[in-house]
């Protein structure tokens, strides 16, 4: 490669301090859709260990410098000078206010970062690095400043606002209204918000746990009753943090609000959560349970953040995971609890093991992918090009996993009580993830506190995902069996460059062992190292190779491996002869039941590819049949763990067993097994569409997961190719009031139907929901990912008057879904997919630098896959390496992705 491009390389093991406090800031802004006017006056007070430090750097970006004064005397340009993104003011005092104007230009800023509009109201993104679109300010995490802010607009907005508390709104002139927001509690900039335009506000007043009135509204462009919904998960939210953590809503009022152009799902600015509209707007006539459960988690999640993330923050950018992994635990533990709330005994279990199934199933899709590809970086990174590129499922929910790890360790009280002592010890501060599991390790009172914990800060320095090899040994004689295990991480990234070994990781591995008739032994051990809860064995793993020995095994046992998925980790063992089937029918431990059932449908697949190369006819275990037929005709299973256990591994999870991925042969594999569960089972699947039919338009937990599993037979059905059902599924579409009903069996007819009834089915939907933008996401989105639809049917979609490069959601929906989700379209023999994905990438990176970096990562496996496939990706890539004008964020991953070619 030649290219003599340069961007800085970001390292964390040159972090220092800022030599400044600000510790308050005044921002006043004069609002306008072509030029906003901001003055912002800083007080800024030099570190007593900093006072050979005269010069401040602040950054600014896209924005017009007007003005400087310092101490209320103006300086001209010979007292600063502007380097690229940095300004620099020489010789200030050791105390100084700092004031600076200058002007932002919202009408043209598609990026969506910093001050930008969408539908002709004002918004704000911030984090990570929005804030110094806005204005001149340092823009790091680890400055915490108080804020007031003066918002000054147009009196046609009625809603004007910011972080934190309001102090007055006021008309100021016949044209002009003023409002003035006071945040009581200091935060970085990137938490930073204001909103001024027009919504529609609900509004509800509750008591916190202190017995405190608090204020909560929710502003949107659409009428209230579609936040309904959105208001009772964030009531939920505040409810479960007071109870389960002693969290106490800290502000006088609480707001969301709903926008419609968003690059993420939503932003936890302090006090002032903003959200993508997707992900806050729900009815039943035009959102999915999917979509309610997302809003609950997402509207959760940010509200979660008010104290992990907000109250205490991280330093630097590399400590991102100590915000977000501890909040997706946060937020993954009270979805399970909203779960389970209403339900009893061992259904609650079952239903609470759906939730890990879905959070391990999209780790495995997206994370161990991630692990494994050029992008791969520690969950604690130690250098970055573009930070924005490691807003990651590595930081997210493998950050997750650890922090799940750590309150395996304890145990939920004491791990409560650790949570207690971060918030005594850092309130108000920015601290690191070290800070965090220094906390855990002081409560911790095991044996091997050091050496676990040692090998435990592994998981935030290394990249990659661990591989836990397990034998066993049985001795007939002495009745007793040994466990072996051994660990091995291979180098990914930028590891492969580095010559440094890596150390093992403390692994938490749960097992129980089973009788040839599915009987747990209840076991007994004086070996160290190890836990026993009931018949579920922890197996404290911290070196390369460990054993225990369990006596009084009356036969070679089945093992249960990686119950509740107590690590992230990936299992390597030989499974003798019908031990899986006797898991799939008698593990007493949802998870790992589920997930023999994964590995028989995984064991299918992959001959079902070997066949293929071979050029066999295609066939399938009777066997694996037979564990899905007494599955279905178990009525003691709950109908929503049913839905997820007889679900086949997603293409994604059948890519990261292979070496060589053929994409066309796993979707051509995948969808032949799904005809033929849907064929030999057809009478079963039949009387459980039947069994679970419902006309309800409402949605709860119990309709959800009952719909999920009716919503699975249909798809096996259609698959099946029988015609007998599909008037039924045709009629039951058309009437349809309820959105997970129609877009289930809208998404079967599209993808098993014949030409004209799809089409018919189209283009009733789009009649019917084109004025709805969320609705018509969901219309782009069957069609792109539809294995009968191919480039030119998503090129003619990009004609349509609805598709616009300019909403993110759009974008995703269409060109997102077909790269990622399509595989006979997006890996055609020609490289007309991949010509396609450059071509988008780069149409978007004029555009919005999130969503081109995002699209990048698509191709993240593309060295290994099949040699013809391999070089018509690689010519895609270079088409986009050897352009000039790519992004910083683009060029960090496509500079990776070719270092492994």
């Amino acid at each position: 490669m030649n290219n003599n491009r340069s961007f800085n390389t970001i390292n964390l093991k040159d972090y220092k301090p800022y030599p400044y406090f600000i510790k308050h800031i005044d921002l006043q802004f004069d609002l306008s859709i072509k030029v906003t006017k901001v003055t912002n006056k800083m007080y800024v007070e030099r570190k007593s260990d900093f006072a050979d430090c005269t010069d401040i750097i602040l950054y600014g970006e896209g924005i017009k410098l007007l003005n400087i004064s310092i101490n209320n005397i103006d300086i001209d340009d010979s007292q600063y000078s502007i380097k690229g993104n940095a300004l620099i003011i020489k010789e200030i005092p050791s105390k100084s206010f700092i004031e600076i104007t200058n002007e932002c230009f919202p009408d043209k800023n598609f990026s969506m970062m910093g001050l930008y509009l969408s539908n002709d109201n004002f918004f704000t993104q911030c984090e990570p690095e929005g804030f110094r679109r806005i204005t001149w300010f340092a823009d790091r995490p680890d400055v915490m400043s108080k804020y007031t802010v003066t918002l000054k607009a147009d009196k046609k907005y009625s809603t004007l606002l910011s972080n934190g508390n309001l102090k007055y709104k006021k008309s100021i002139d016949c044209n002009r209204t003023e409002a003035k927001w006071i945040d009581p509690f200091p935060k970085p900039s990137y938490l930073f918000a204001l909103v001024v335009g027009n919504f529609n506000i609900r509004e509800t007043e509750i008591k916190t746990i202190s017995n405190r009135n608090v204020n909560l509204q929710i502003y949107s462009e659409e009428p209230i009753y579609y936040t309904e919904w959105a208001m009772q998960s964030l009531i939920n939210a505040i409810k479960w943090d007071e109870k389960k953590y002693n969290l106490e809503l800290d502000l006088d009022r609480f707001m969301l609000v709903a926008v419609r152009d968003f690059n993420m799902g939503a932003m936890e600015n302090k006090g002032l959560n903003i959200f993508n509209s997707s992900c806050i707007i729900s009815s039943y006539e035009t959102s999915t349970d999917s979509d309610y459960k997302n809003i609950e988690a997402i509207v959760a999640h940010e509200y979660f953040h008010n104290w992990t993330g907000n109250r205490v923050t991280c330093r630097d950018w590399f400590q991102l995971s100590l915000k977000e992994g501890l909040t997706v635990f946060r937020e993954q533990e009270f979805v399970s609890d909203m779960i389970s709330e209403n339900l009893n005994g061992d259904i609650s279990n079952s239903a609470r093991a759906i939730k890990r199934i879905e959070d391990v199933v999209y780790l495995r899709s997206n994370q161990f992918p991630e692990d494994s590809g050029p992008m791969a970086h520690p969950v604690r990174p130690e250098q970055y090009k573009e930070i924005s590129n490691f807003y990651t499922s590595t930081i997210y929910e493998k950050g997750a996993e650890i922090i799940r790890m750590q309150c395996g360790l304890l145990g939920s009280e004491k791990f409560s009580l650790a949570i207690n002592k971060y918030f005594q010890l850092y309130d108000g501060h920015a601290v690191t993830c070290d800070d965090f599991i220094n906390i855990v390790e002081s409560i911790y009172c095991g044996k091997n506190r050091n050496d676990y914990f040692k090998k435990f800060k592994n998981w935030y320095t290394q990249a990659g995902t661990p591989t836990v090899v397990v034998e066993i040994d049985y001795d007939h004689k002495t009745k007793s069996c040994s466990i072996n295990l051994s660990q091995y991480c291979d180098k990914v990234g930028i590891e492969k460059e580095e010559n440094k070994e890596k150390e093992p990781f403390f692994i938490p591995f749960s097992i129980a062992l089973f009788d040839k008739n599915g009987n747990a032994y209840k076991v007994i051990s004086d070996e160290e190292n190890l836990s026993i809860i009931n018949e579920t064995i922890t197996l404290e793993f911290f070196q390369e190779k460990q054993k225990w020995i369990f006596k009084e095994i009356t036969d070679f046992p089945i093992l249960s491996l990686l119950r509740n998925f107590s690590a992230p980790v990936k299992v390597k063992y030989k499974y003798h002869d019908n031990d899986l089937e006797v898991l799939s029918l008698h593990d007493n431990d949802y998870f790992a039941k589920w997930e023999a059932v994964q590995e028989l449908a995984m064991t299918q697949i992959l001959n079902i590819l070997d066949q293929m190369h071979l050029g066999l006819d295609l066939q399938i275990n009777n066997n694996f049949i037979s564990v899905y037929n007494e599955i279905l005709i178990n009525k003691n299973l709950y109908c929503g763990y049913k839905a997820k256990i007889l679900t086949i591994p997603n293409e994604k999870m059948i890519s990261e067993r292979l070496q060589v991925i053929n994409p066309c042969y796993i979707a051509m594999a995948h969808d032949f097994l799904i005809s033929k569960i849907g064929e030999q089972l057809l009478p079963l699947w039949i009387n459980t569409f039947v069994e679970n039919q419902d006309y309800d338009e409402s949605y709860s937990i119990d309709l959800y997961h009952k719909r999920m599993l009716k919503n699975l037979a249909i798809k096996y059905i259609m698959a099946s190719g029988t015609s007998n059902m599909c008037d039924i599924f045709e009629e039951d579409f058309y009437r349809s009031k309820n959105m997970t009903n129609c877009i289930a069996l809208l998404s079967s007819i599209v993808n098993f139907g014949n030409f004209n009834i799809s089409n018919k089915a189209l283009s009733f939907f789009y009649n019917k929901w084109h004025k709805n933008h969320i609705v018509m996401d969901k219309w782009f989105s069957i069609q792109a990912s539809s294995r009968k639809k191919n480039l030119n049917d998503i090129k003619e979609l990009m004609n349509n008057k609805y598709f616009t490069f300019k909403n993110p959601n759009r974008v995703r929906s269409l060109i997102f879904q077909f790269c990622a989700s399509n595989s006979r379209g997006m890996h055609n023999n020609d490289g007309s997919g991949y010509d396609f994905w450059a071509e988008q990438v780069i149409t978007l990176d004029c555009l919005n630098q999130e969503l081109s970096s995002s699209l990048v990562r698509i191709l993240d496996n593309w060295s290994r896959l099949i040699p013809t496939l391999k070089n018509k990706a690689l010519n895609s890539f270079l088409k986009i390496y050897n352009r000039n004008d790519i992004s910083r964020n683009v060029f960090e991953i496509v500079e990776k992705s070719l270092t492994i070619k």
